[in-house]
């Protein structure tokens, strides 16, 4: 047997062809499908390394191991597979790079391991690998050197399906001081934690008489926010909490909706005047004196509803969460492997929209990527600033333009609701359809705006090396 001098370093995820490519350094790449059998003294691994064969079988822990490894054939490989019953595998897709006379090889995991990420580097002698200093251009990416924790070997990651979190974060009060290796259970408590005590603070203004518009709205993004990071995060709760939890936030988002749209359309409405002849605009003020009757009533029952115990049925909650046993991966794997997938379900909706695609799909892309903005800003300090700071800036510029496209279709539909409710004279139902037009008008201007827009984000996500 050879001995195997090897340290092993685990990275923050990235897309490592992009990054390679801006970094001027030439790579190669291969699958690996990996075996251990473990119905043997001596666990034996064999694995497909693109289109060849191997059997291994290593000694020892850390820096030195003896190895040996020889090359089979592929019956081989399958008759070893069929004849054992206790195998466990994992699958990665390797780049070897060359870096002076240091071969580098990065491993990116795939299906259950997605997101961890491994940077490996083999010497000739021990001093060597004492004495290594990393290649400045991957310093950025290292989390921490595992060499010696068995935990983070491919046999036990294989075996033990779990992948082990290496900071604390329990006593963590803000999102921002999150550890990029603590569990998703103590990051879910600190993120959950912290929104809904935005959203009490915004509930206590509101109940104090200060009837700010903006106050309501801020409640709604916290609880918007938490509503996300369930949904995004929902295999890693129990589904009775999950369940409870996800009802009572979506009361209070569905008790405060017509409100605050109600709201958005008053704080416009002499924005939409501006549209309509000066003949025209006296005609709405009956109109307006109704809108602001509907806008006292649903805040009186919002009130009602804040001074109710159903509000602390979120904090109770929160107080008692359950979590499954994924929960216990590092936070920056289970994020980053969500926010990857919410990034391709933006990219191929996205690529389906054109200026006639029916209005509510563009609601539906709004939402995408309100979803992945507030995941970025859950978890940007795990990734590179500057391009996880310029795609938030990107995503909100879009979500904005999104945004006013959706109230504009929504508030005509209650123009539309309000004009049944109450026999208006004829004028002013006039006055109301030549805002509707104007307002149909301006919603094909945010279509134009939103195609524009992400036809230059979505080069630069071709090009990204978080994605």
């Amino acid at each position: 047997m050879a001995f195997e001098i090897e340290k092993k370093f685990l990275l923050k995820p990235f897309n490592i062809e992009n990054f390679l490519k801006k970094a001027g350094l030439n790579y190669k790449s291969f699958d690996i499908s990996q075996f251990y059998i473990l119905d043997s003294n001596t666990p034996i691994r064999i694995r497909k390394v693109g289109k060849k064969y191997f059997l291994t079988i290593k000694k020892g822990e850390g820096l030195i191991r003896e190895e040996f490894e020889r090359e089979i054939t592929k019956d081989e490989f399958e008759n070893i597979l069929s004849n054992h019953k206790d195998i466990c595998s994992l699958y990665k897709t390797r780049y070897k790079v060359k870096i002076g006379k240091k071969n580098y090889e990065i491993d990116r995991f795939e299906k259950w391991l997605k997101g961890l990420f491994f940077l490996e580097v083999e010497f000739k002698e021990k001093r060597e690998a004492k004495y290594f200093d990393i290649d400045k251009r991957f310093k950025q990416f290292i989390l921490e050197d595992v060499t010696e924790d068995k935990r983070f070997s491919n046999f036990f990651l294989a075996k033990n399906q779990n992948i082990p979190s290496l900071q604390k974060c329990e006593k963590i009060l803000n999102i921002e001081e999150i550890a990029p290796l603590c569990s998703t259970k103590e990051a879910s408590k600190t993120i959950l934690h912290s929104l809904f005590r935005r959203a009490e603070y915004y509930k206590e203004k509101i109940l104090s008489s200060e009837d700010d518009i903006e106050n309501l709205h801020q409640l709604r993004v916290s609880l918007r926010k938490m509503l996300v990071f369930l949904k995004e995060f929902k295999e890693f709760f129990q589904k009775e909490w999950y369940t409870a939890i996800y009802f009572h936030t979506k009361e209070i988002m569905s008790l405060t909706n017509k409100k605050r749209d109600i709201d958005v359309l008053l704080s416009n409405f002499d924005e939409y005047l501006l549209h309509l002849p000066p003949s025209m605009k006296n005609y709405l003020k009956d109109f307006k004196n109704r809108l602001q009757e509907i806008q006292q009533k649903e805040q009186n029952s919002i009130l009602r509803f804040f001074k109710s115990d159903k509000f602390k049925n979120i904090k109770n909650l929160i107080d008692s969460i359950s979590f499954t046993a994924k929960a216990n991966f590092p936070i920056i794997v289970t994020s980053y492997k969500i926010i990857t997938k919410r990034e391709k379900k933006i990219f191929l909706l996205a690529k389906s929209i054109t200026k006639n695609t029916p209005a509510y799909k563009y609601h539906e892309l709004r939402i995408q990527f309100k979803r992945i903005r507030y995941l970025l800003e859950f978890f940007s300090h795990f990734y590179h600033k500057r391009e996880t700071q310029t795609f938030i800036k990107n995503c909100k510029n879009i979500q904005d333009i999104l945004g006013r496209h959706q109230d504009l279709e929504v508030q005509r539909d209650h123009i539309k609701e309000f004009l049944k409710e109450r026999d208006f004279p004829f004028d002013t139902i006039l006055s109301v359809g030549k805002l509707i037009g104007d307002m149909e008008f301006e919603e094909l201007k945010q279509r134009k705006l939103f195609r524009k827009l992400y036809k230059k984000l979505s080069k630069k996500l071709k090009s990204s090396i978080i994605f």
